[in-house]
Parts: C-alpha cells; structure tokens; sequence
C-alpha cells in the first residue's frame, strides 16, 4: 500500500497525523488518490532518453539493410529497463540492460515485405523512469527491386547479374 505521509516525508514536506491529504486516514483510496502519489514519485524519476532519437533503414524489396545501434540515456541517476519492438519485422537486442552502459542494436527483417515505407518503435520499459514506456520511431523505406537491361549480342543480354548458363 502506498502511505501519502511516508511520500511526503520521502520528499521533505511535512505531513502530519490525520492529514486531509492521507488517502488511509479516511479508510479509502480512491483513484485520484492514486494518481495525487503516482505523480509525486514520477517528478523523482529521471526520464528515458535515446541517442540518437530516431533510426532510418532504407532498401530495396529482398535486400537486407545493415543493423544500426542506440544508446538508452537517462535525464538522471541510472537505471535498469527492458527492450521490445511493437512491429514483427522489427528486432533490438539485447532485451535489456541498463542506462550506465548499453548498446542496442536494431535490425530489420525484409522478408515478405513490400516497396513502401513502414514505421515501428523500439519500446523502453522501466519502473526506474518517469516516461516508461518511452518510444523511439524506427522509418523502413523499401523500394522496388530494378534490373538494367543493356543491349548486348543475339545470344546473351547483360542484366548485371551472373547466371550459371547463358541465355539462349
């Protein structure tokens, strides 16, 4: 159970016996209650932070583009958190750690996806941060795959591409 006098006292104002403000001293907690002590212990949090703040993957249709990292910053003192994706062609590992030293890094999965631009978010979760969960947009730009034709002799075309055997 949450005590509004021991919050109080945790962050230096004074509360004393049969303070109006004391959900208990009434008997009941209401949900305004709840939210009054959850925003007195959300302004002692230090908030979640990324650098950078965003990630853009570009491609074509089939092609796999290359992972890039992220850094989990706090606006304070450090603290531990989870890592999730709220998009399946979207990955970030490892799936946890903690604010004073990680890397994380971010792939994306191409397979059955078509040209067009698709967005995604990888989700930082923590009790130990004032905006859980935080949020860092992920852009995928996939373009359509194009082969160049150049004329060549009757018996072969140059798509720039090797096949095993030449076309007839």
């Amino acid at each position: 159970q949450l005590d509004l006098q021991l919050i109080q006292a945790a962050l230096g104002q004074i509360a004393g016996a049969n303070d109006p403000r004391d959900p208990l001293a009434a008997g009941t907690v209401t949900a305004g209650d709840l939210a009054y002590c959850q925003n007195l212990l959300n302004s002692l949090l230090p908030s979640v932070g990324s650098t950078p703040a965003s990630l853009s993957f570009t491609g074509t249709v089939g092609s796999t583009p290359a992972s890039q990292t992220l850094s989990v910053i706090s606006g304070g003192a450090a603290f531990a958190f989870t890592v999730g994706t709220d998009q399946a062609w979207l990955s970030a590992n490892p799936a946890s750690g903690n604010t004073g030293n990680n890397t994380i890094t971010v792939s994306v999965n191409t397979a059955g996806l078509t040209a067009q631009t698709y967005h995604g978010n990888v989700v930082i979760t923590s009790a130990g941060a004032s905006n859980s969960p935080f949020q860092i947009p992920v852009s995928l730009t996939l373009s359509a795959t194009s082969i160049a034709l150049n004329a060549g002799t009757p018996q072969s075309a140059n798509l720039g591409v090797q096949f095993a055997v030449g076309l007839q």
